[in-house]
């Protein structure tokens, strides 16, 4: 019998339904996997084959058709522009709010609908035929096919185009909202800091709609390749837009396959003019203008090498991943702590290898994203996340508190991500445990003969220890930052530190069993409720994570000052230090005695006496400076003398990775500093005088003191600290000088100079004792008298050697070859009068003093200090390797904030003498 006619009906009506939404999950597939998805609902349903073979030949031809949208040749919807163009004026200019390579974003005022738009209008060029260069219609395309792939991806991520079009003035030109916001980079730098309401899961929002939309785009084989923090605008009411199509590439479509342009060429780069100090140029987030296309730093090694059938979409995943190193790290990558590496050193560097690892930089990243990071700037696109959903998925798993594919997964990895997400369990299970154990007691004897109370009273135990060590642990590191400066005196309290120490770390097998046993128990076991055991497998986890990273440096970073400080390693290092100044000097009296002799009897020194010096140990007088030296113990071996000094060399010493620093003391006296532009000065004009250096300050009176001969070395700075974060670092093999440890360290901060030189009972120089040193006694800008070019080339400056390497100047290049095209080993360039070395370029120095104008304050003490401080910046001195020769001069000052690190800023220690 059949069945009734309605119930026909609704059957009809549940089969469309259904058919409908498999159609519609069908759809949403990527074109590559509806095959697939066809074929599997045709299996299931072979009635429906043909039906859904009909739909989707539909829908492939309204696909195509938008896609044909996006791939029309620009040149013809240039063409159909030029056609309609010459209409009334319709937009009021107002402003210039941002430029980029190819355009000029202006705010402007729509007459027609009464409402402000942005309009971004082609660099630099009318579109009138006869105007348009025969070898532009690259620049042409791209601007023209921006517009059509921005007006064709329909998300919200995507800012809409309005109109597009040539103006009364040949201007080509598209519309668009005007966004009020702020870009990624300003968004990461307020979550970092903790303002403005942000914070590092928030940021992460910003990314996943990044995500989101590049996501949206690669489904139309759409491929943006010029991801970068300026790219990105986060709206006011969190509204995140992905900018700046004009490098989008079309996948299927031709293009020039790209070379590696060639470095220096005023095709390959765009010069962003920046305003740090007036003196900075170039950024290594210029959008790379020549053959290869993007932005250095944020640039996946496909692009750098201009490998152009690889882009893709994992071009753009690569992209993001830069975007959270950025976040984690505070810095692009490739661009470190005050690197300020140009567009084309950070192509080279792209070239040779991945960035500095996020561990480095910032230590308390947490590892699940820097495990995203990784893989997604994978140097192979193999490597790297599958799809930009794949990325997306794991930063949600991770503000979830779920397991991150890319990271380590394992129940350990489960049980922290379950106590993060649920504290308020672990919480009430740790104050259990507390009431638990104060009842352990009076509850003991009861349960005494009960298996499983017993069992549960082992693992109270346990726990109390666990706690109890990682609070030893804190206590440990907190005492390791106190054994300062090394020196024998301190000794045998290193002594009974290590002793601690190694008795705490000497649990850790215990610990790992423990750890195991919690492993291999089962959640609900009658000695733990589920809750104890997870929180129980965390405290276990995270004291083994701690203890291995104590006894052996692991997982710190190597580029920070804590790895110097507090771990078992650090601390032994220091000891051995300590010793060997110890057993050095006590075997050096009989040199103190001649050296004190010599002092007293020096009229260079007026007939000064002075104490043996903690840690030093003399090595007599210079032969033509006069002064006497010293080796400082702690910070490396003994230096070698130079057989051929002064005959050939210039250099007293020779200097290797392994040398340590050698003091010169510097007799007292009095001085004028500074120098003035005025021709009437009285005393120390100078025609390159800049404002901060007047006006000048007569007779500076300074007491005796110690300063070192050669700029601070990487190889000293590494036996103090244990680490090397110089960007030019030994081993560096994409510059054409072999770099050693003997070469000055940089990349420091004038925070990081003064404590590592605290560790060494060092300082750095106040500004007065610097400029009296290069002046060594004389009234010119060079303590030779002589400006000539003959005279400047010995020193390492700007130059011919500089400029050949590919890098952008900073200022004017002098015309000579020195042969350094970055820093140059210590003790290369000539002595001054005092037998001090790179006084005059090579790397700038930190001073010791606040930056002050000398209008506002005047050098006071037997060191010269300035007593006031108008902000957190510091003072450094003496030109560098990628400056001119004019900011070399003795009296030349600039500064910095004191956090700031530079490529071409390093240190020369100094001390005062000890009674």
């Amino acid at each position: 019998m059949p069945p009734p006619q309605n119930q026909r009906a609704d059957k009809g009506s549940s089969d469309e339904v259904r058919f409908n939404s498999r159609l519609l999950e069908i759809l949403d597939l990527p074109p590559t996997e509806r095959e697939e998805g066809a074929r599997r609902f045709g299996e299931r349903h072979p009635e429906q084959v043909e039906a859904l073979r009909r739909l989707l030949e539909h829908a492939k031809v309204i696909e195509d058709a938008e896609l044909k949208g996006i791939q029309t040749p620009p040149l013809e919807r240039l063409k159909k522009l030029r056609d309609r163009s010459g209409a009334s004026r319709r937009y009021d200019i107002r402003r210039e709010i941002n430029r980029g390579g190819m355009g000029i974003i202006e705010r402007v005022w729509d007459d027609d609908l009464g409402r402000s738009v942005a309009m971004k209008v082609m660099l630099g060029s009318s579109t009138a035929p006869s105007a348009v260069d025969p070898g532009a219609p690259t620049k042409l395309e791209r601007f023209i096919a921006e517009a059509q792939i921005t007006s064709q991806l329909d998300h919200p991520g995507v800012i809409p185009v309005y109109d597009v079009g040539i103006d009364e003035d040949g201007r080509l030109y598209f519309t668009m909202p005007f966004v009020k916001g702020r870009t990624a980079g300003e968004i990461f730098r307020y979550a970092r800091e903790k303002k403005n309401d942000w914070d590092s899961s928030r940021a992460l929002e910003v990314i996943l709609k990044v995500c989101d939309t590049l996501a949206f785009a690669h489904e139309r084989d759409v491929v943006h390749r010029d991801i970068k923090p300026s790219n990105i605008m986060v709206g006011r009411f969190g509204e995140v837009y992905v900018m700046d199509w004009g490098l989008a590439k079309v996948q299927g479509q031709a293009e020039e396959k790209a070379g590696r342009p060639r470095v220096g060429s005023s095709a390959a780069h765009t010069v962003i003019h920046t305003d740090r100090s007036k003196k900075r140029q170039g950024s290594s987030s210029t959008t790379q203008a020549g053959t290869i296309l993007g932005t250095p730093s944020f640039m996946s090694p496909e692009q750098g090498f201009g490998r152009i059938e690889e882009v893709g979409p994992a071009t753009d995943i690569y992209s993001v991943g830069a975007l959270l190193y950025t976040l984690l790290t505070g810095y692009e990558p490739y661009q470190e702590p005050g690197a300020n590496v140009r567009p084309e050193s950070v192509l080279d560097s792209l070239l040779a290898g991945p960035p500095t690892p996020v561990a480095r930089l910032e230590p308390n990243a947490p590892p699940e994203l820097v495990a995203i990071c990784e893989k997604a700037m994978a140097r192979k696109v193999a490597q790297r996340y599958a799809s930009m959903g794949e990325l997306s998925r794991d930063l949600r798993d991770f503000l979830a508190g779920r397991v991150v594919r890319a990271h380590v997964t394992g129940p350990l990895a489960e049980l922290r991500k379950w106590v993060a997400r649920n504290r308020a369990f672990a919480a009430a299970a740790a104050l259990a445990l507390v009431a638990l154990i104060v009842g352990l007691g009076a509850s003991l004897v009861f349960y005494a003969r009960e298996r499983d109370a017993a069992q549960r009273t082992t693992r109270y135990l346990q726990e109390i220890l666990a706690l109890s060590r990682m609070e030893e642990l804190r206590e440990l590191e907190e005492r390791a930052r106190k054994l300062y400066p090394i020196s024998p005196e301190l000794a045998p309290a290193m002594e009974a530190w290590l002793v601690e120490a190694e008795r705490l770390v000497s649990a850790l097998p215990e610990i790992e069993r423990d750890g195991r046993a919690l492993e291999q128990e089962p959640a609900g076991a009658a000695t733990l409720t589920p809750i104890q055991l997870r929180w129980r497998r965390s405290q276990i986890a995270r004291l083994i994570t701690a203890l291995i990273g104590f006894r052996d440096d692991a997982g710190s970073a190597p580029d920070t000052l804590q790895v110097a400080l507090t771990t078992i390693p650090a601390v032994r290092r220091r000891l051995e230090q300590a010793r060997r100044v110890e057993a050095t000097v006590a075997s050096e009296a009989a040199a103190w005695e001649r050296c004190v002799e010599e002092i007293a009897q020096s009229e260079r020194y007026g007939n000064l006496r002075i104490a043996p010096q903690d840690g030093l140990v003399p090595l007599g007088a210079d032969p033509v400076s006069h002064l006497q030296e010293f080796w400082h113990v702690g910070s490396g071996a003994r230096p070698l003398p130079q057989p051929a000094y002064p005959a050939v060399s210039s250099s007293r010493w020779i200097v290797t990775g392994e040398t340590g620093i050698v003091l010169v003391l510097i007799p007292g006296g009095r001085f004028n500093m500074g120098a003035s532009h005025d021709s009437k000065a009285p005393i120390h004009h100078d025609p390159q005088a800049l404002e901060a250096e007047a006006p000048v300050i007569e007779g500076v009176q300074l007491a005796p003191f110690l300063l070192s001969k050669y700029e601070l070395t990487q190889g000293q700075w590494h036996r103090i600290t244990g680490n090397n974060p110089s960007y030019i670092y030994a081993g560096r093999k994409d510059v054409k000088q072999e770099i050693d440890l003997s070469y000055p360290v940089e990349r420091i901060s004038w925070v990081e100079c003064q404590e590592v030189l605290r560790c060494v009972g060092l300082s750095l120089p106040t500004e007065a004792r610097w400029e009296y040193s290069c002046r060594a006694g004389t009234d010119d800008p060079w303590w030779s008298g002589d400006a000539s070019a003959e005279f400047l080339q010995q020193f390492n400056l700007c130059d011919a050697s500089y400029q050949a390497r590919g890098l952008i100047p900073n200022n004017k290049v002098e015309a000579w070859d020195d042969g350094h095209a970055v820093q140059a080993p210590v003790g290369e360039t000539p002595a001054n009068p005092f037998g001090l070395h790179e006084m005059h370029g090579n790397l700038f120095e930190w001073c010791l003093d606040a930056w002050v104008y000398y209008s506002e304050d005047k050098p006071s003490g037997e060191d010269g200090h300035f007593t006031k401080e108008r902000n957190d910046n510091r003072a450094y001195r003496g030109g560098a390797y990628c400056y001119p020769a004019s900011w070399a001069r003795s009296s030349w000052r600039s500064s910095y904030r004191r956090e700031d690190k530079f490529s071409e800023i390093g240190a020369r220690p100094a001390a005062s003498l000890r009674p």
